[in-house]
């Protein structure tokens, strides 16, 4: 309801991060919107760690982020790799964590949550793994998405629309949601990175490469140009 009463109201600019964001809006009725997609501080993620076996995920513990089909892969993924000790690592809070505590516990899954944790420890947990995964239905950009490139991932994730639009298929296996909904194709596309160096090495370097192009001080610059622009334009309405 707030964001419906908030779109009604009239501004004169309006900066949303992708197309996608921007379709929803003019739906809502909102107009002179400009596209201006999130960035990361590379700086923080400069330098590399040695990867180990093990699956991340960041992001809300909701249920349309659907970490419970992760956590089913998961433990399928350790079953079939007995001889590596692979493991997932959940960042992040939310409604449904007592929950998927309760369903890893069950699986006998090798799964640890580690809530809200600093910038640094994110960061830390990221270089770490070799392998992102979000099976999220819903995302307005994917910023963790565009971190976890930062960081040297090789990433497992839904196809959506605002992935799309930053990032191409070189950089990611990108799952239909008919695929992204079954633990046991997530499972492959988990282990096919994981036994494939090359494979995961062509994804990661990708990625890395992409993301240089999402800096902050970059979107900054542009986001001042856009301002501008704006000011400039007021100036001659009066």
């Amino acid at each position: 309801m707030l964001e419906f009463l908030i779109c009604r109201g009239k501004y004169a600019l309006v900066l949303t991060v992708s197309a996608y964001s921007a379709k929803k809006l003019i739906n809502c009725g909102m107009k002179n919107i400009v596209i201006v997609p999130n960035g990361i501080e590379l700086k923080k993620f400069e330098g590399r760690m040695k990867k180990e076996d093990r699956v991340v995920y960041l992001g809300r513990l909701v249920r349309y982020k659907h970490v419970d089909t992760l956590i089913r892969a998961a433990k399928l993924v350790q079953e079939r790799m007995k001889g590596r000790d692979v493991k997932l690592v959940i960042i992040g809070e939310g409604e449904e964590r007592r929950k998927l505590e309760k369903l890893a516990e069950k699986l006998r899954c090798n799964c640890e949550f580690l809530g809200f944790v600093s910038e640094k420890r994110k960061i830390r947990e990221l270089k770490r793994a070799k392998i992102f995964c979000s099976l999220s239905s819903i995302e307005g950009f994917g910023i963790s998405l565009l971190e976890a490139f930062a960081s040297g991932n090789a990433a497992v994730v839904r196809d959506l629309p605002c992935y799309r639009e930053f990032a191409p298929k070189n950089c990611a296996i990108f799952l239909s949601n008919k695929e992204a909904d079954d633990p046991k194709i997530v499972a492959e596309k988990i282990i096919k990175l994981l036994t494939d160096k090359h494979l995961a090495k062509k994804y990661a370097e990708s990625a890395r490469k992409l993301a240089k192009h999402y800096d902050w001080d970059k979107i900054a610059s542009y986001i001042e140009k856009i301002y501008e622009r704006a000011a400039r334009s007021a100036g001659e309405q009066r």
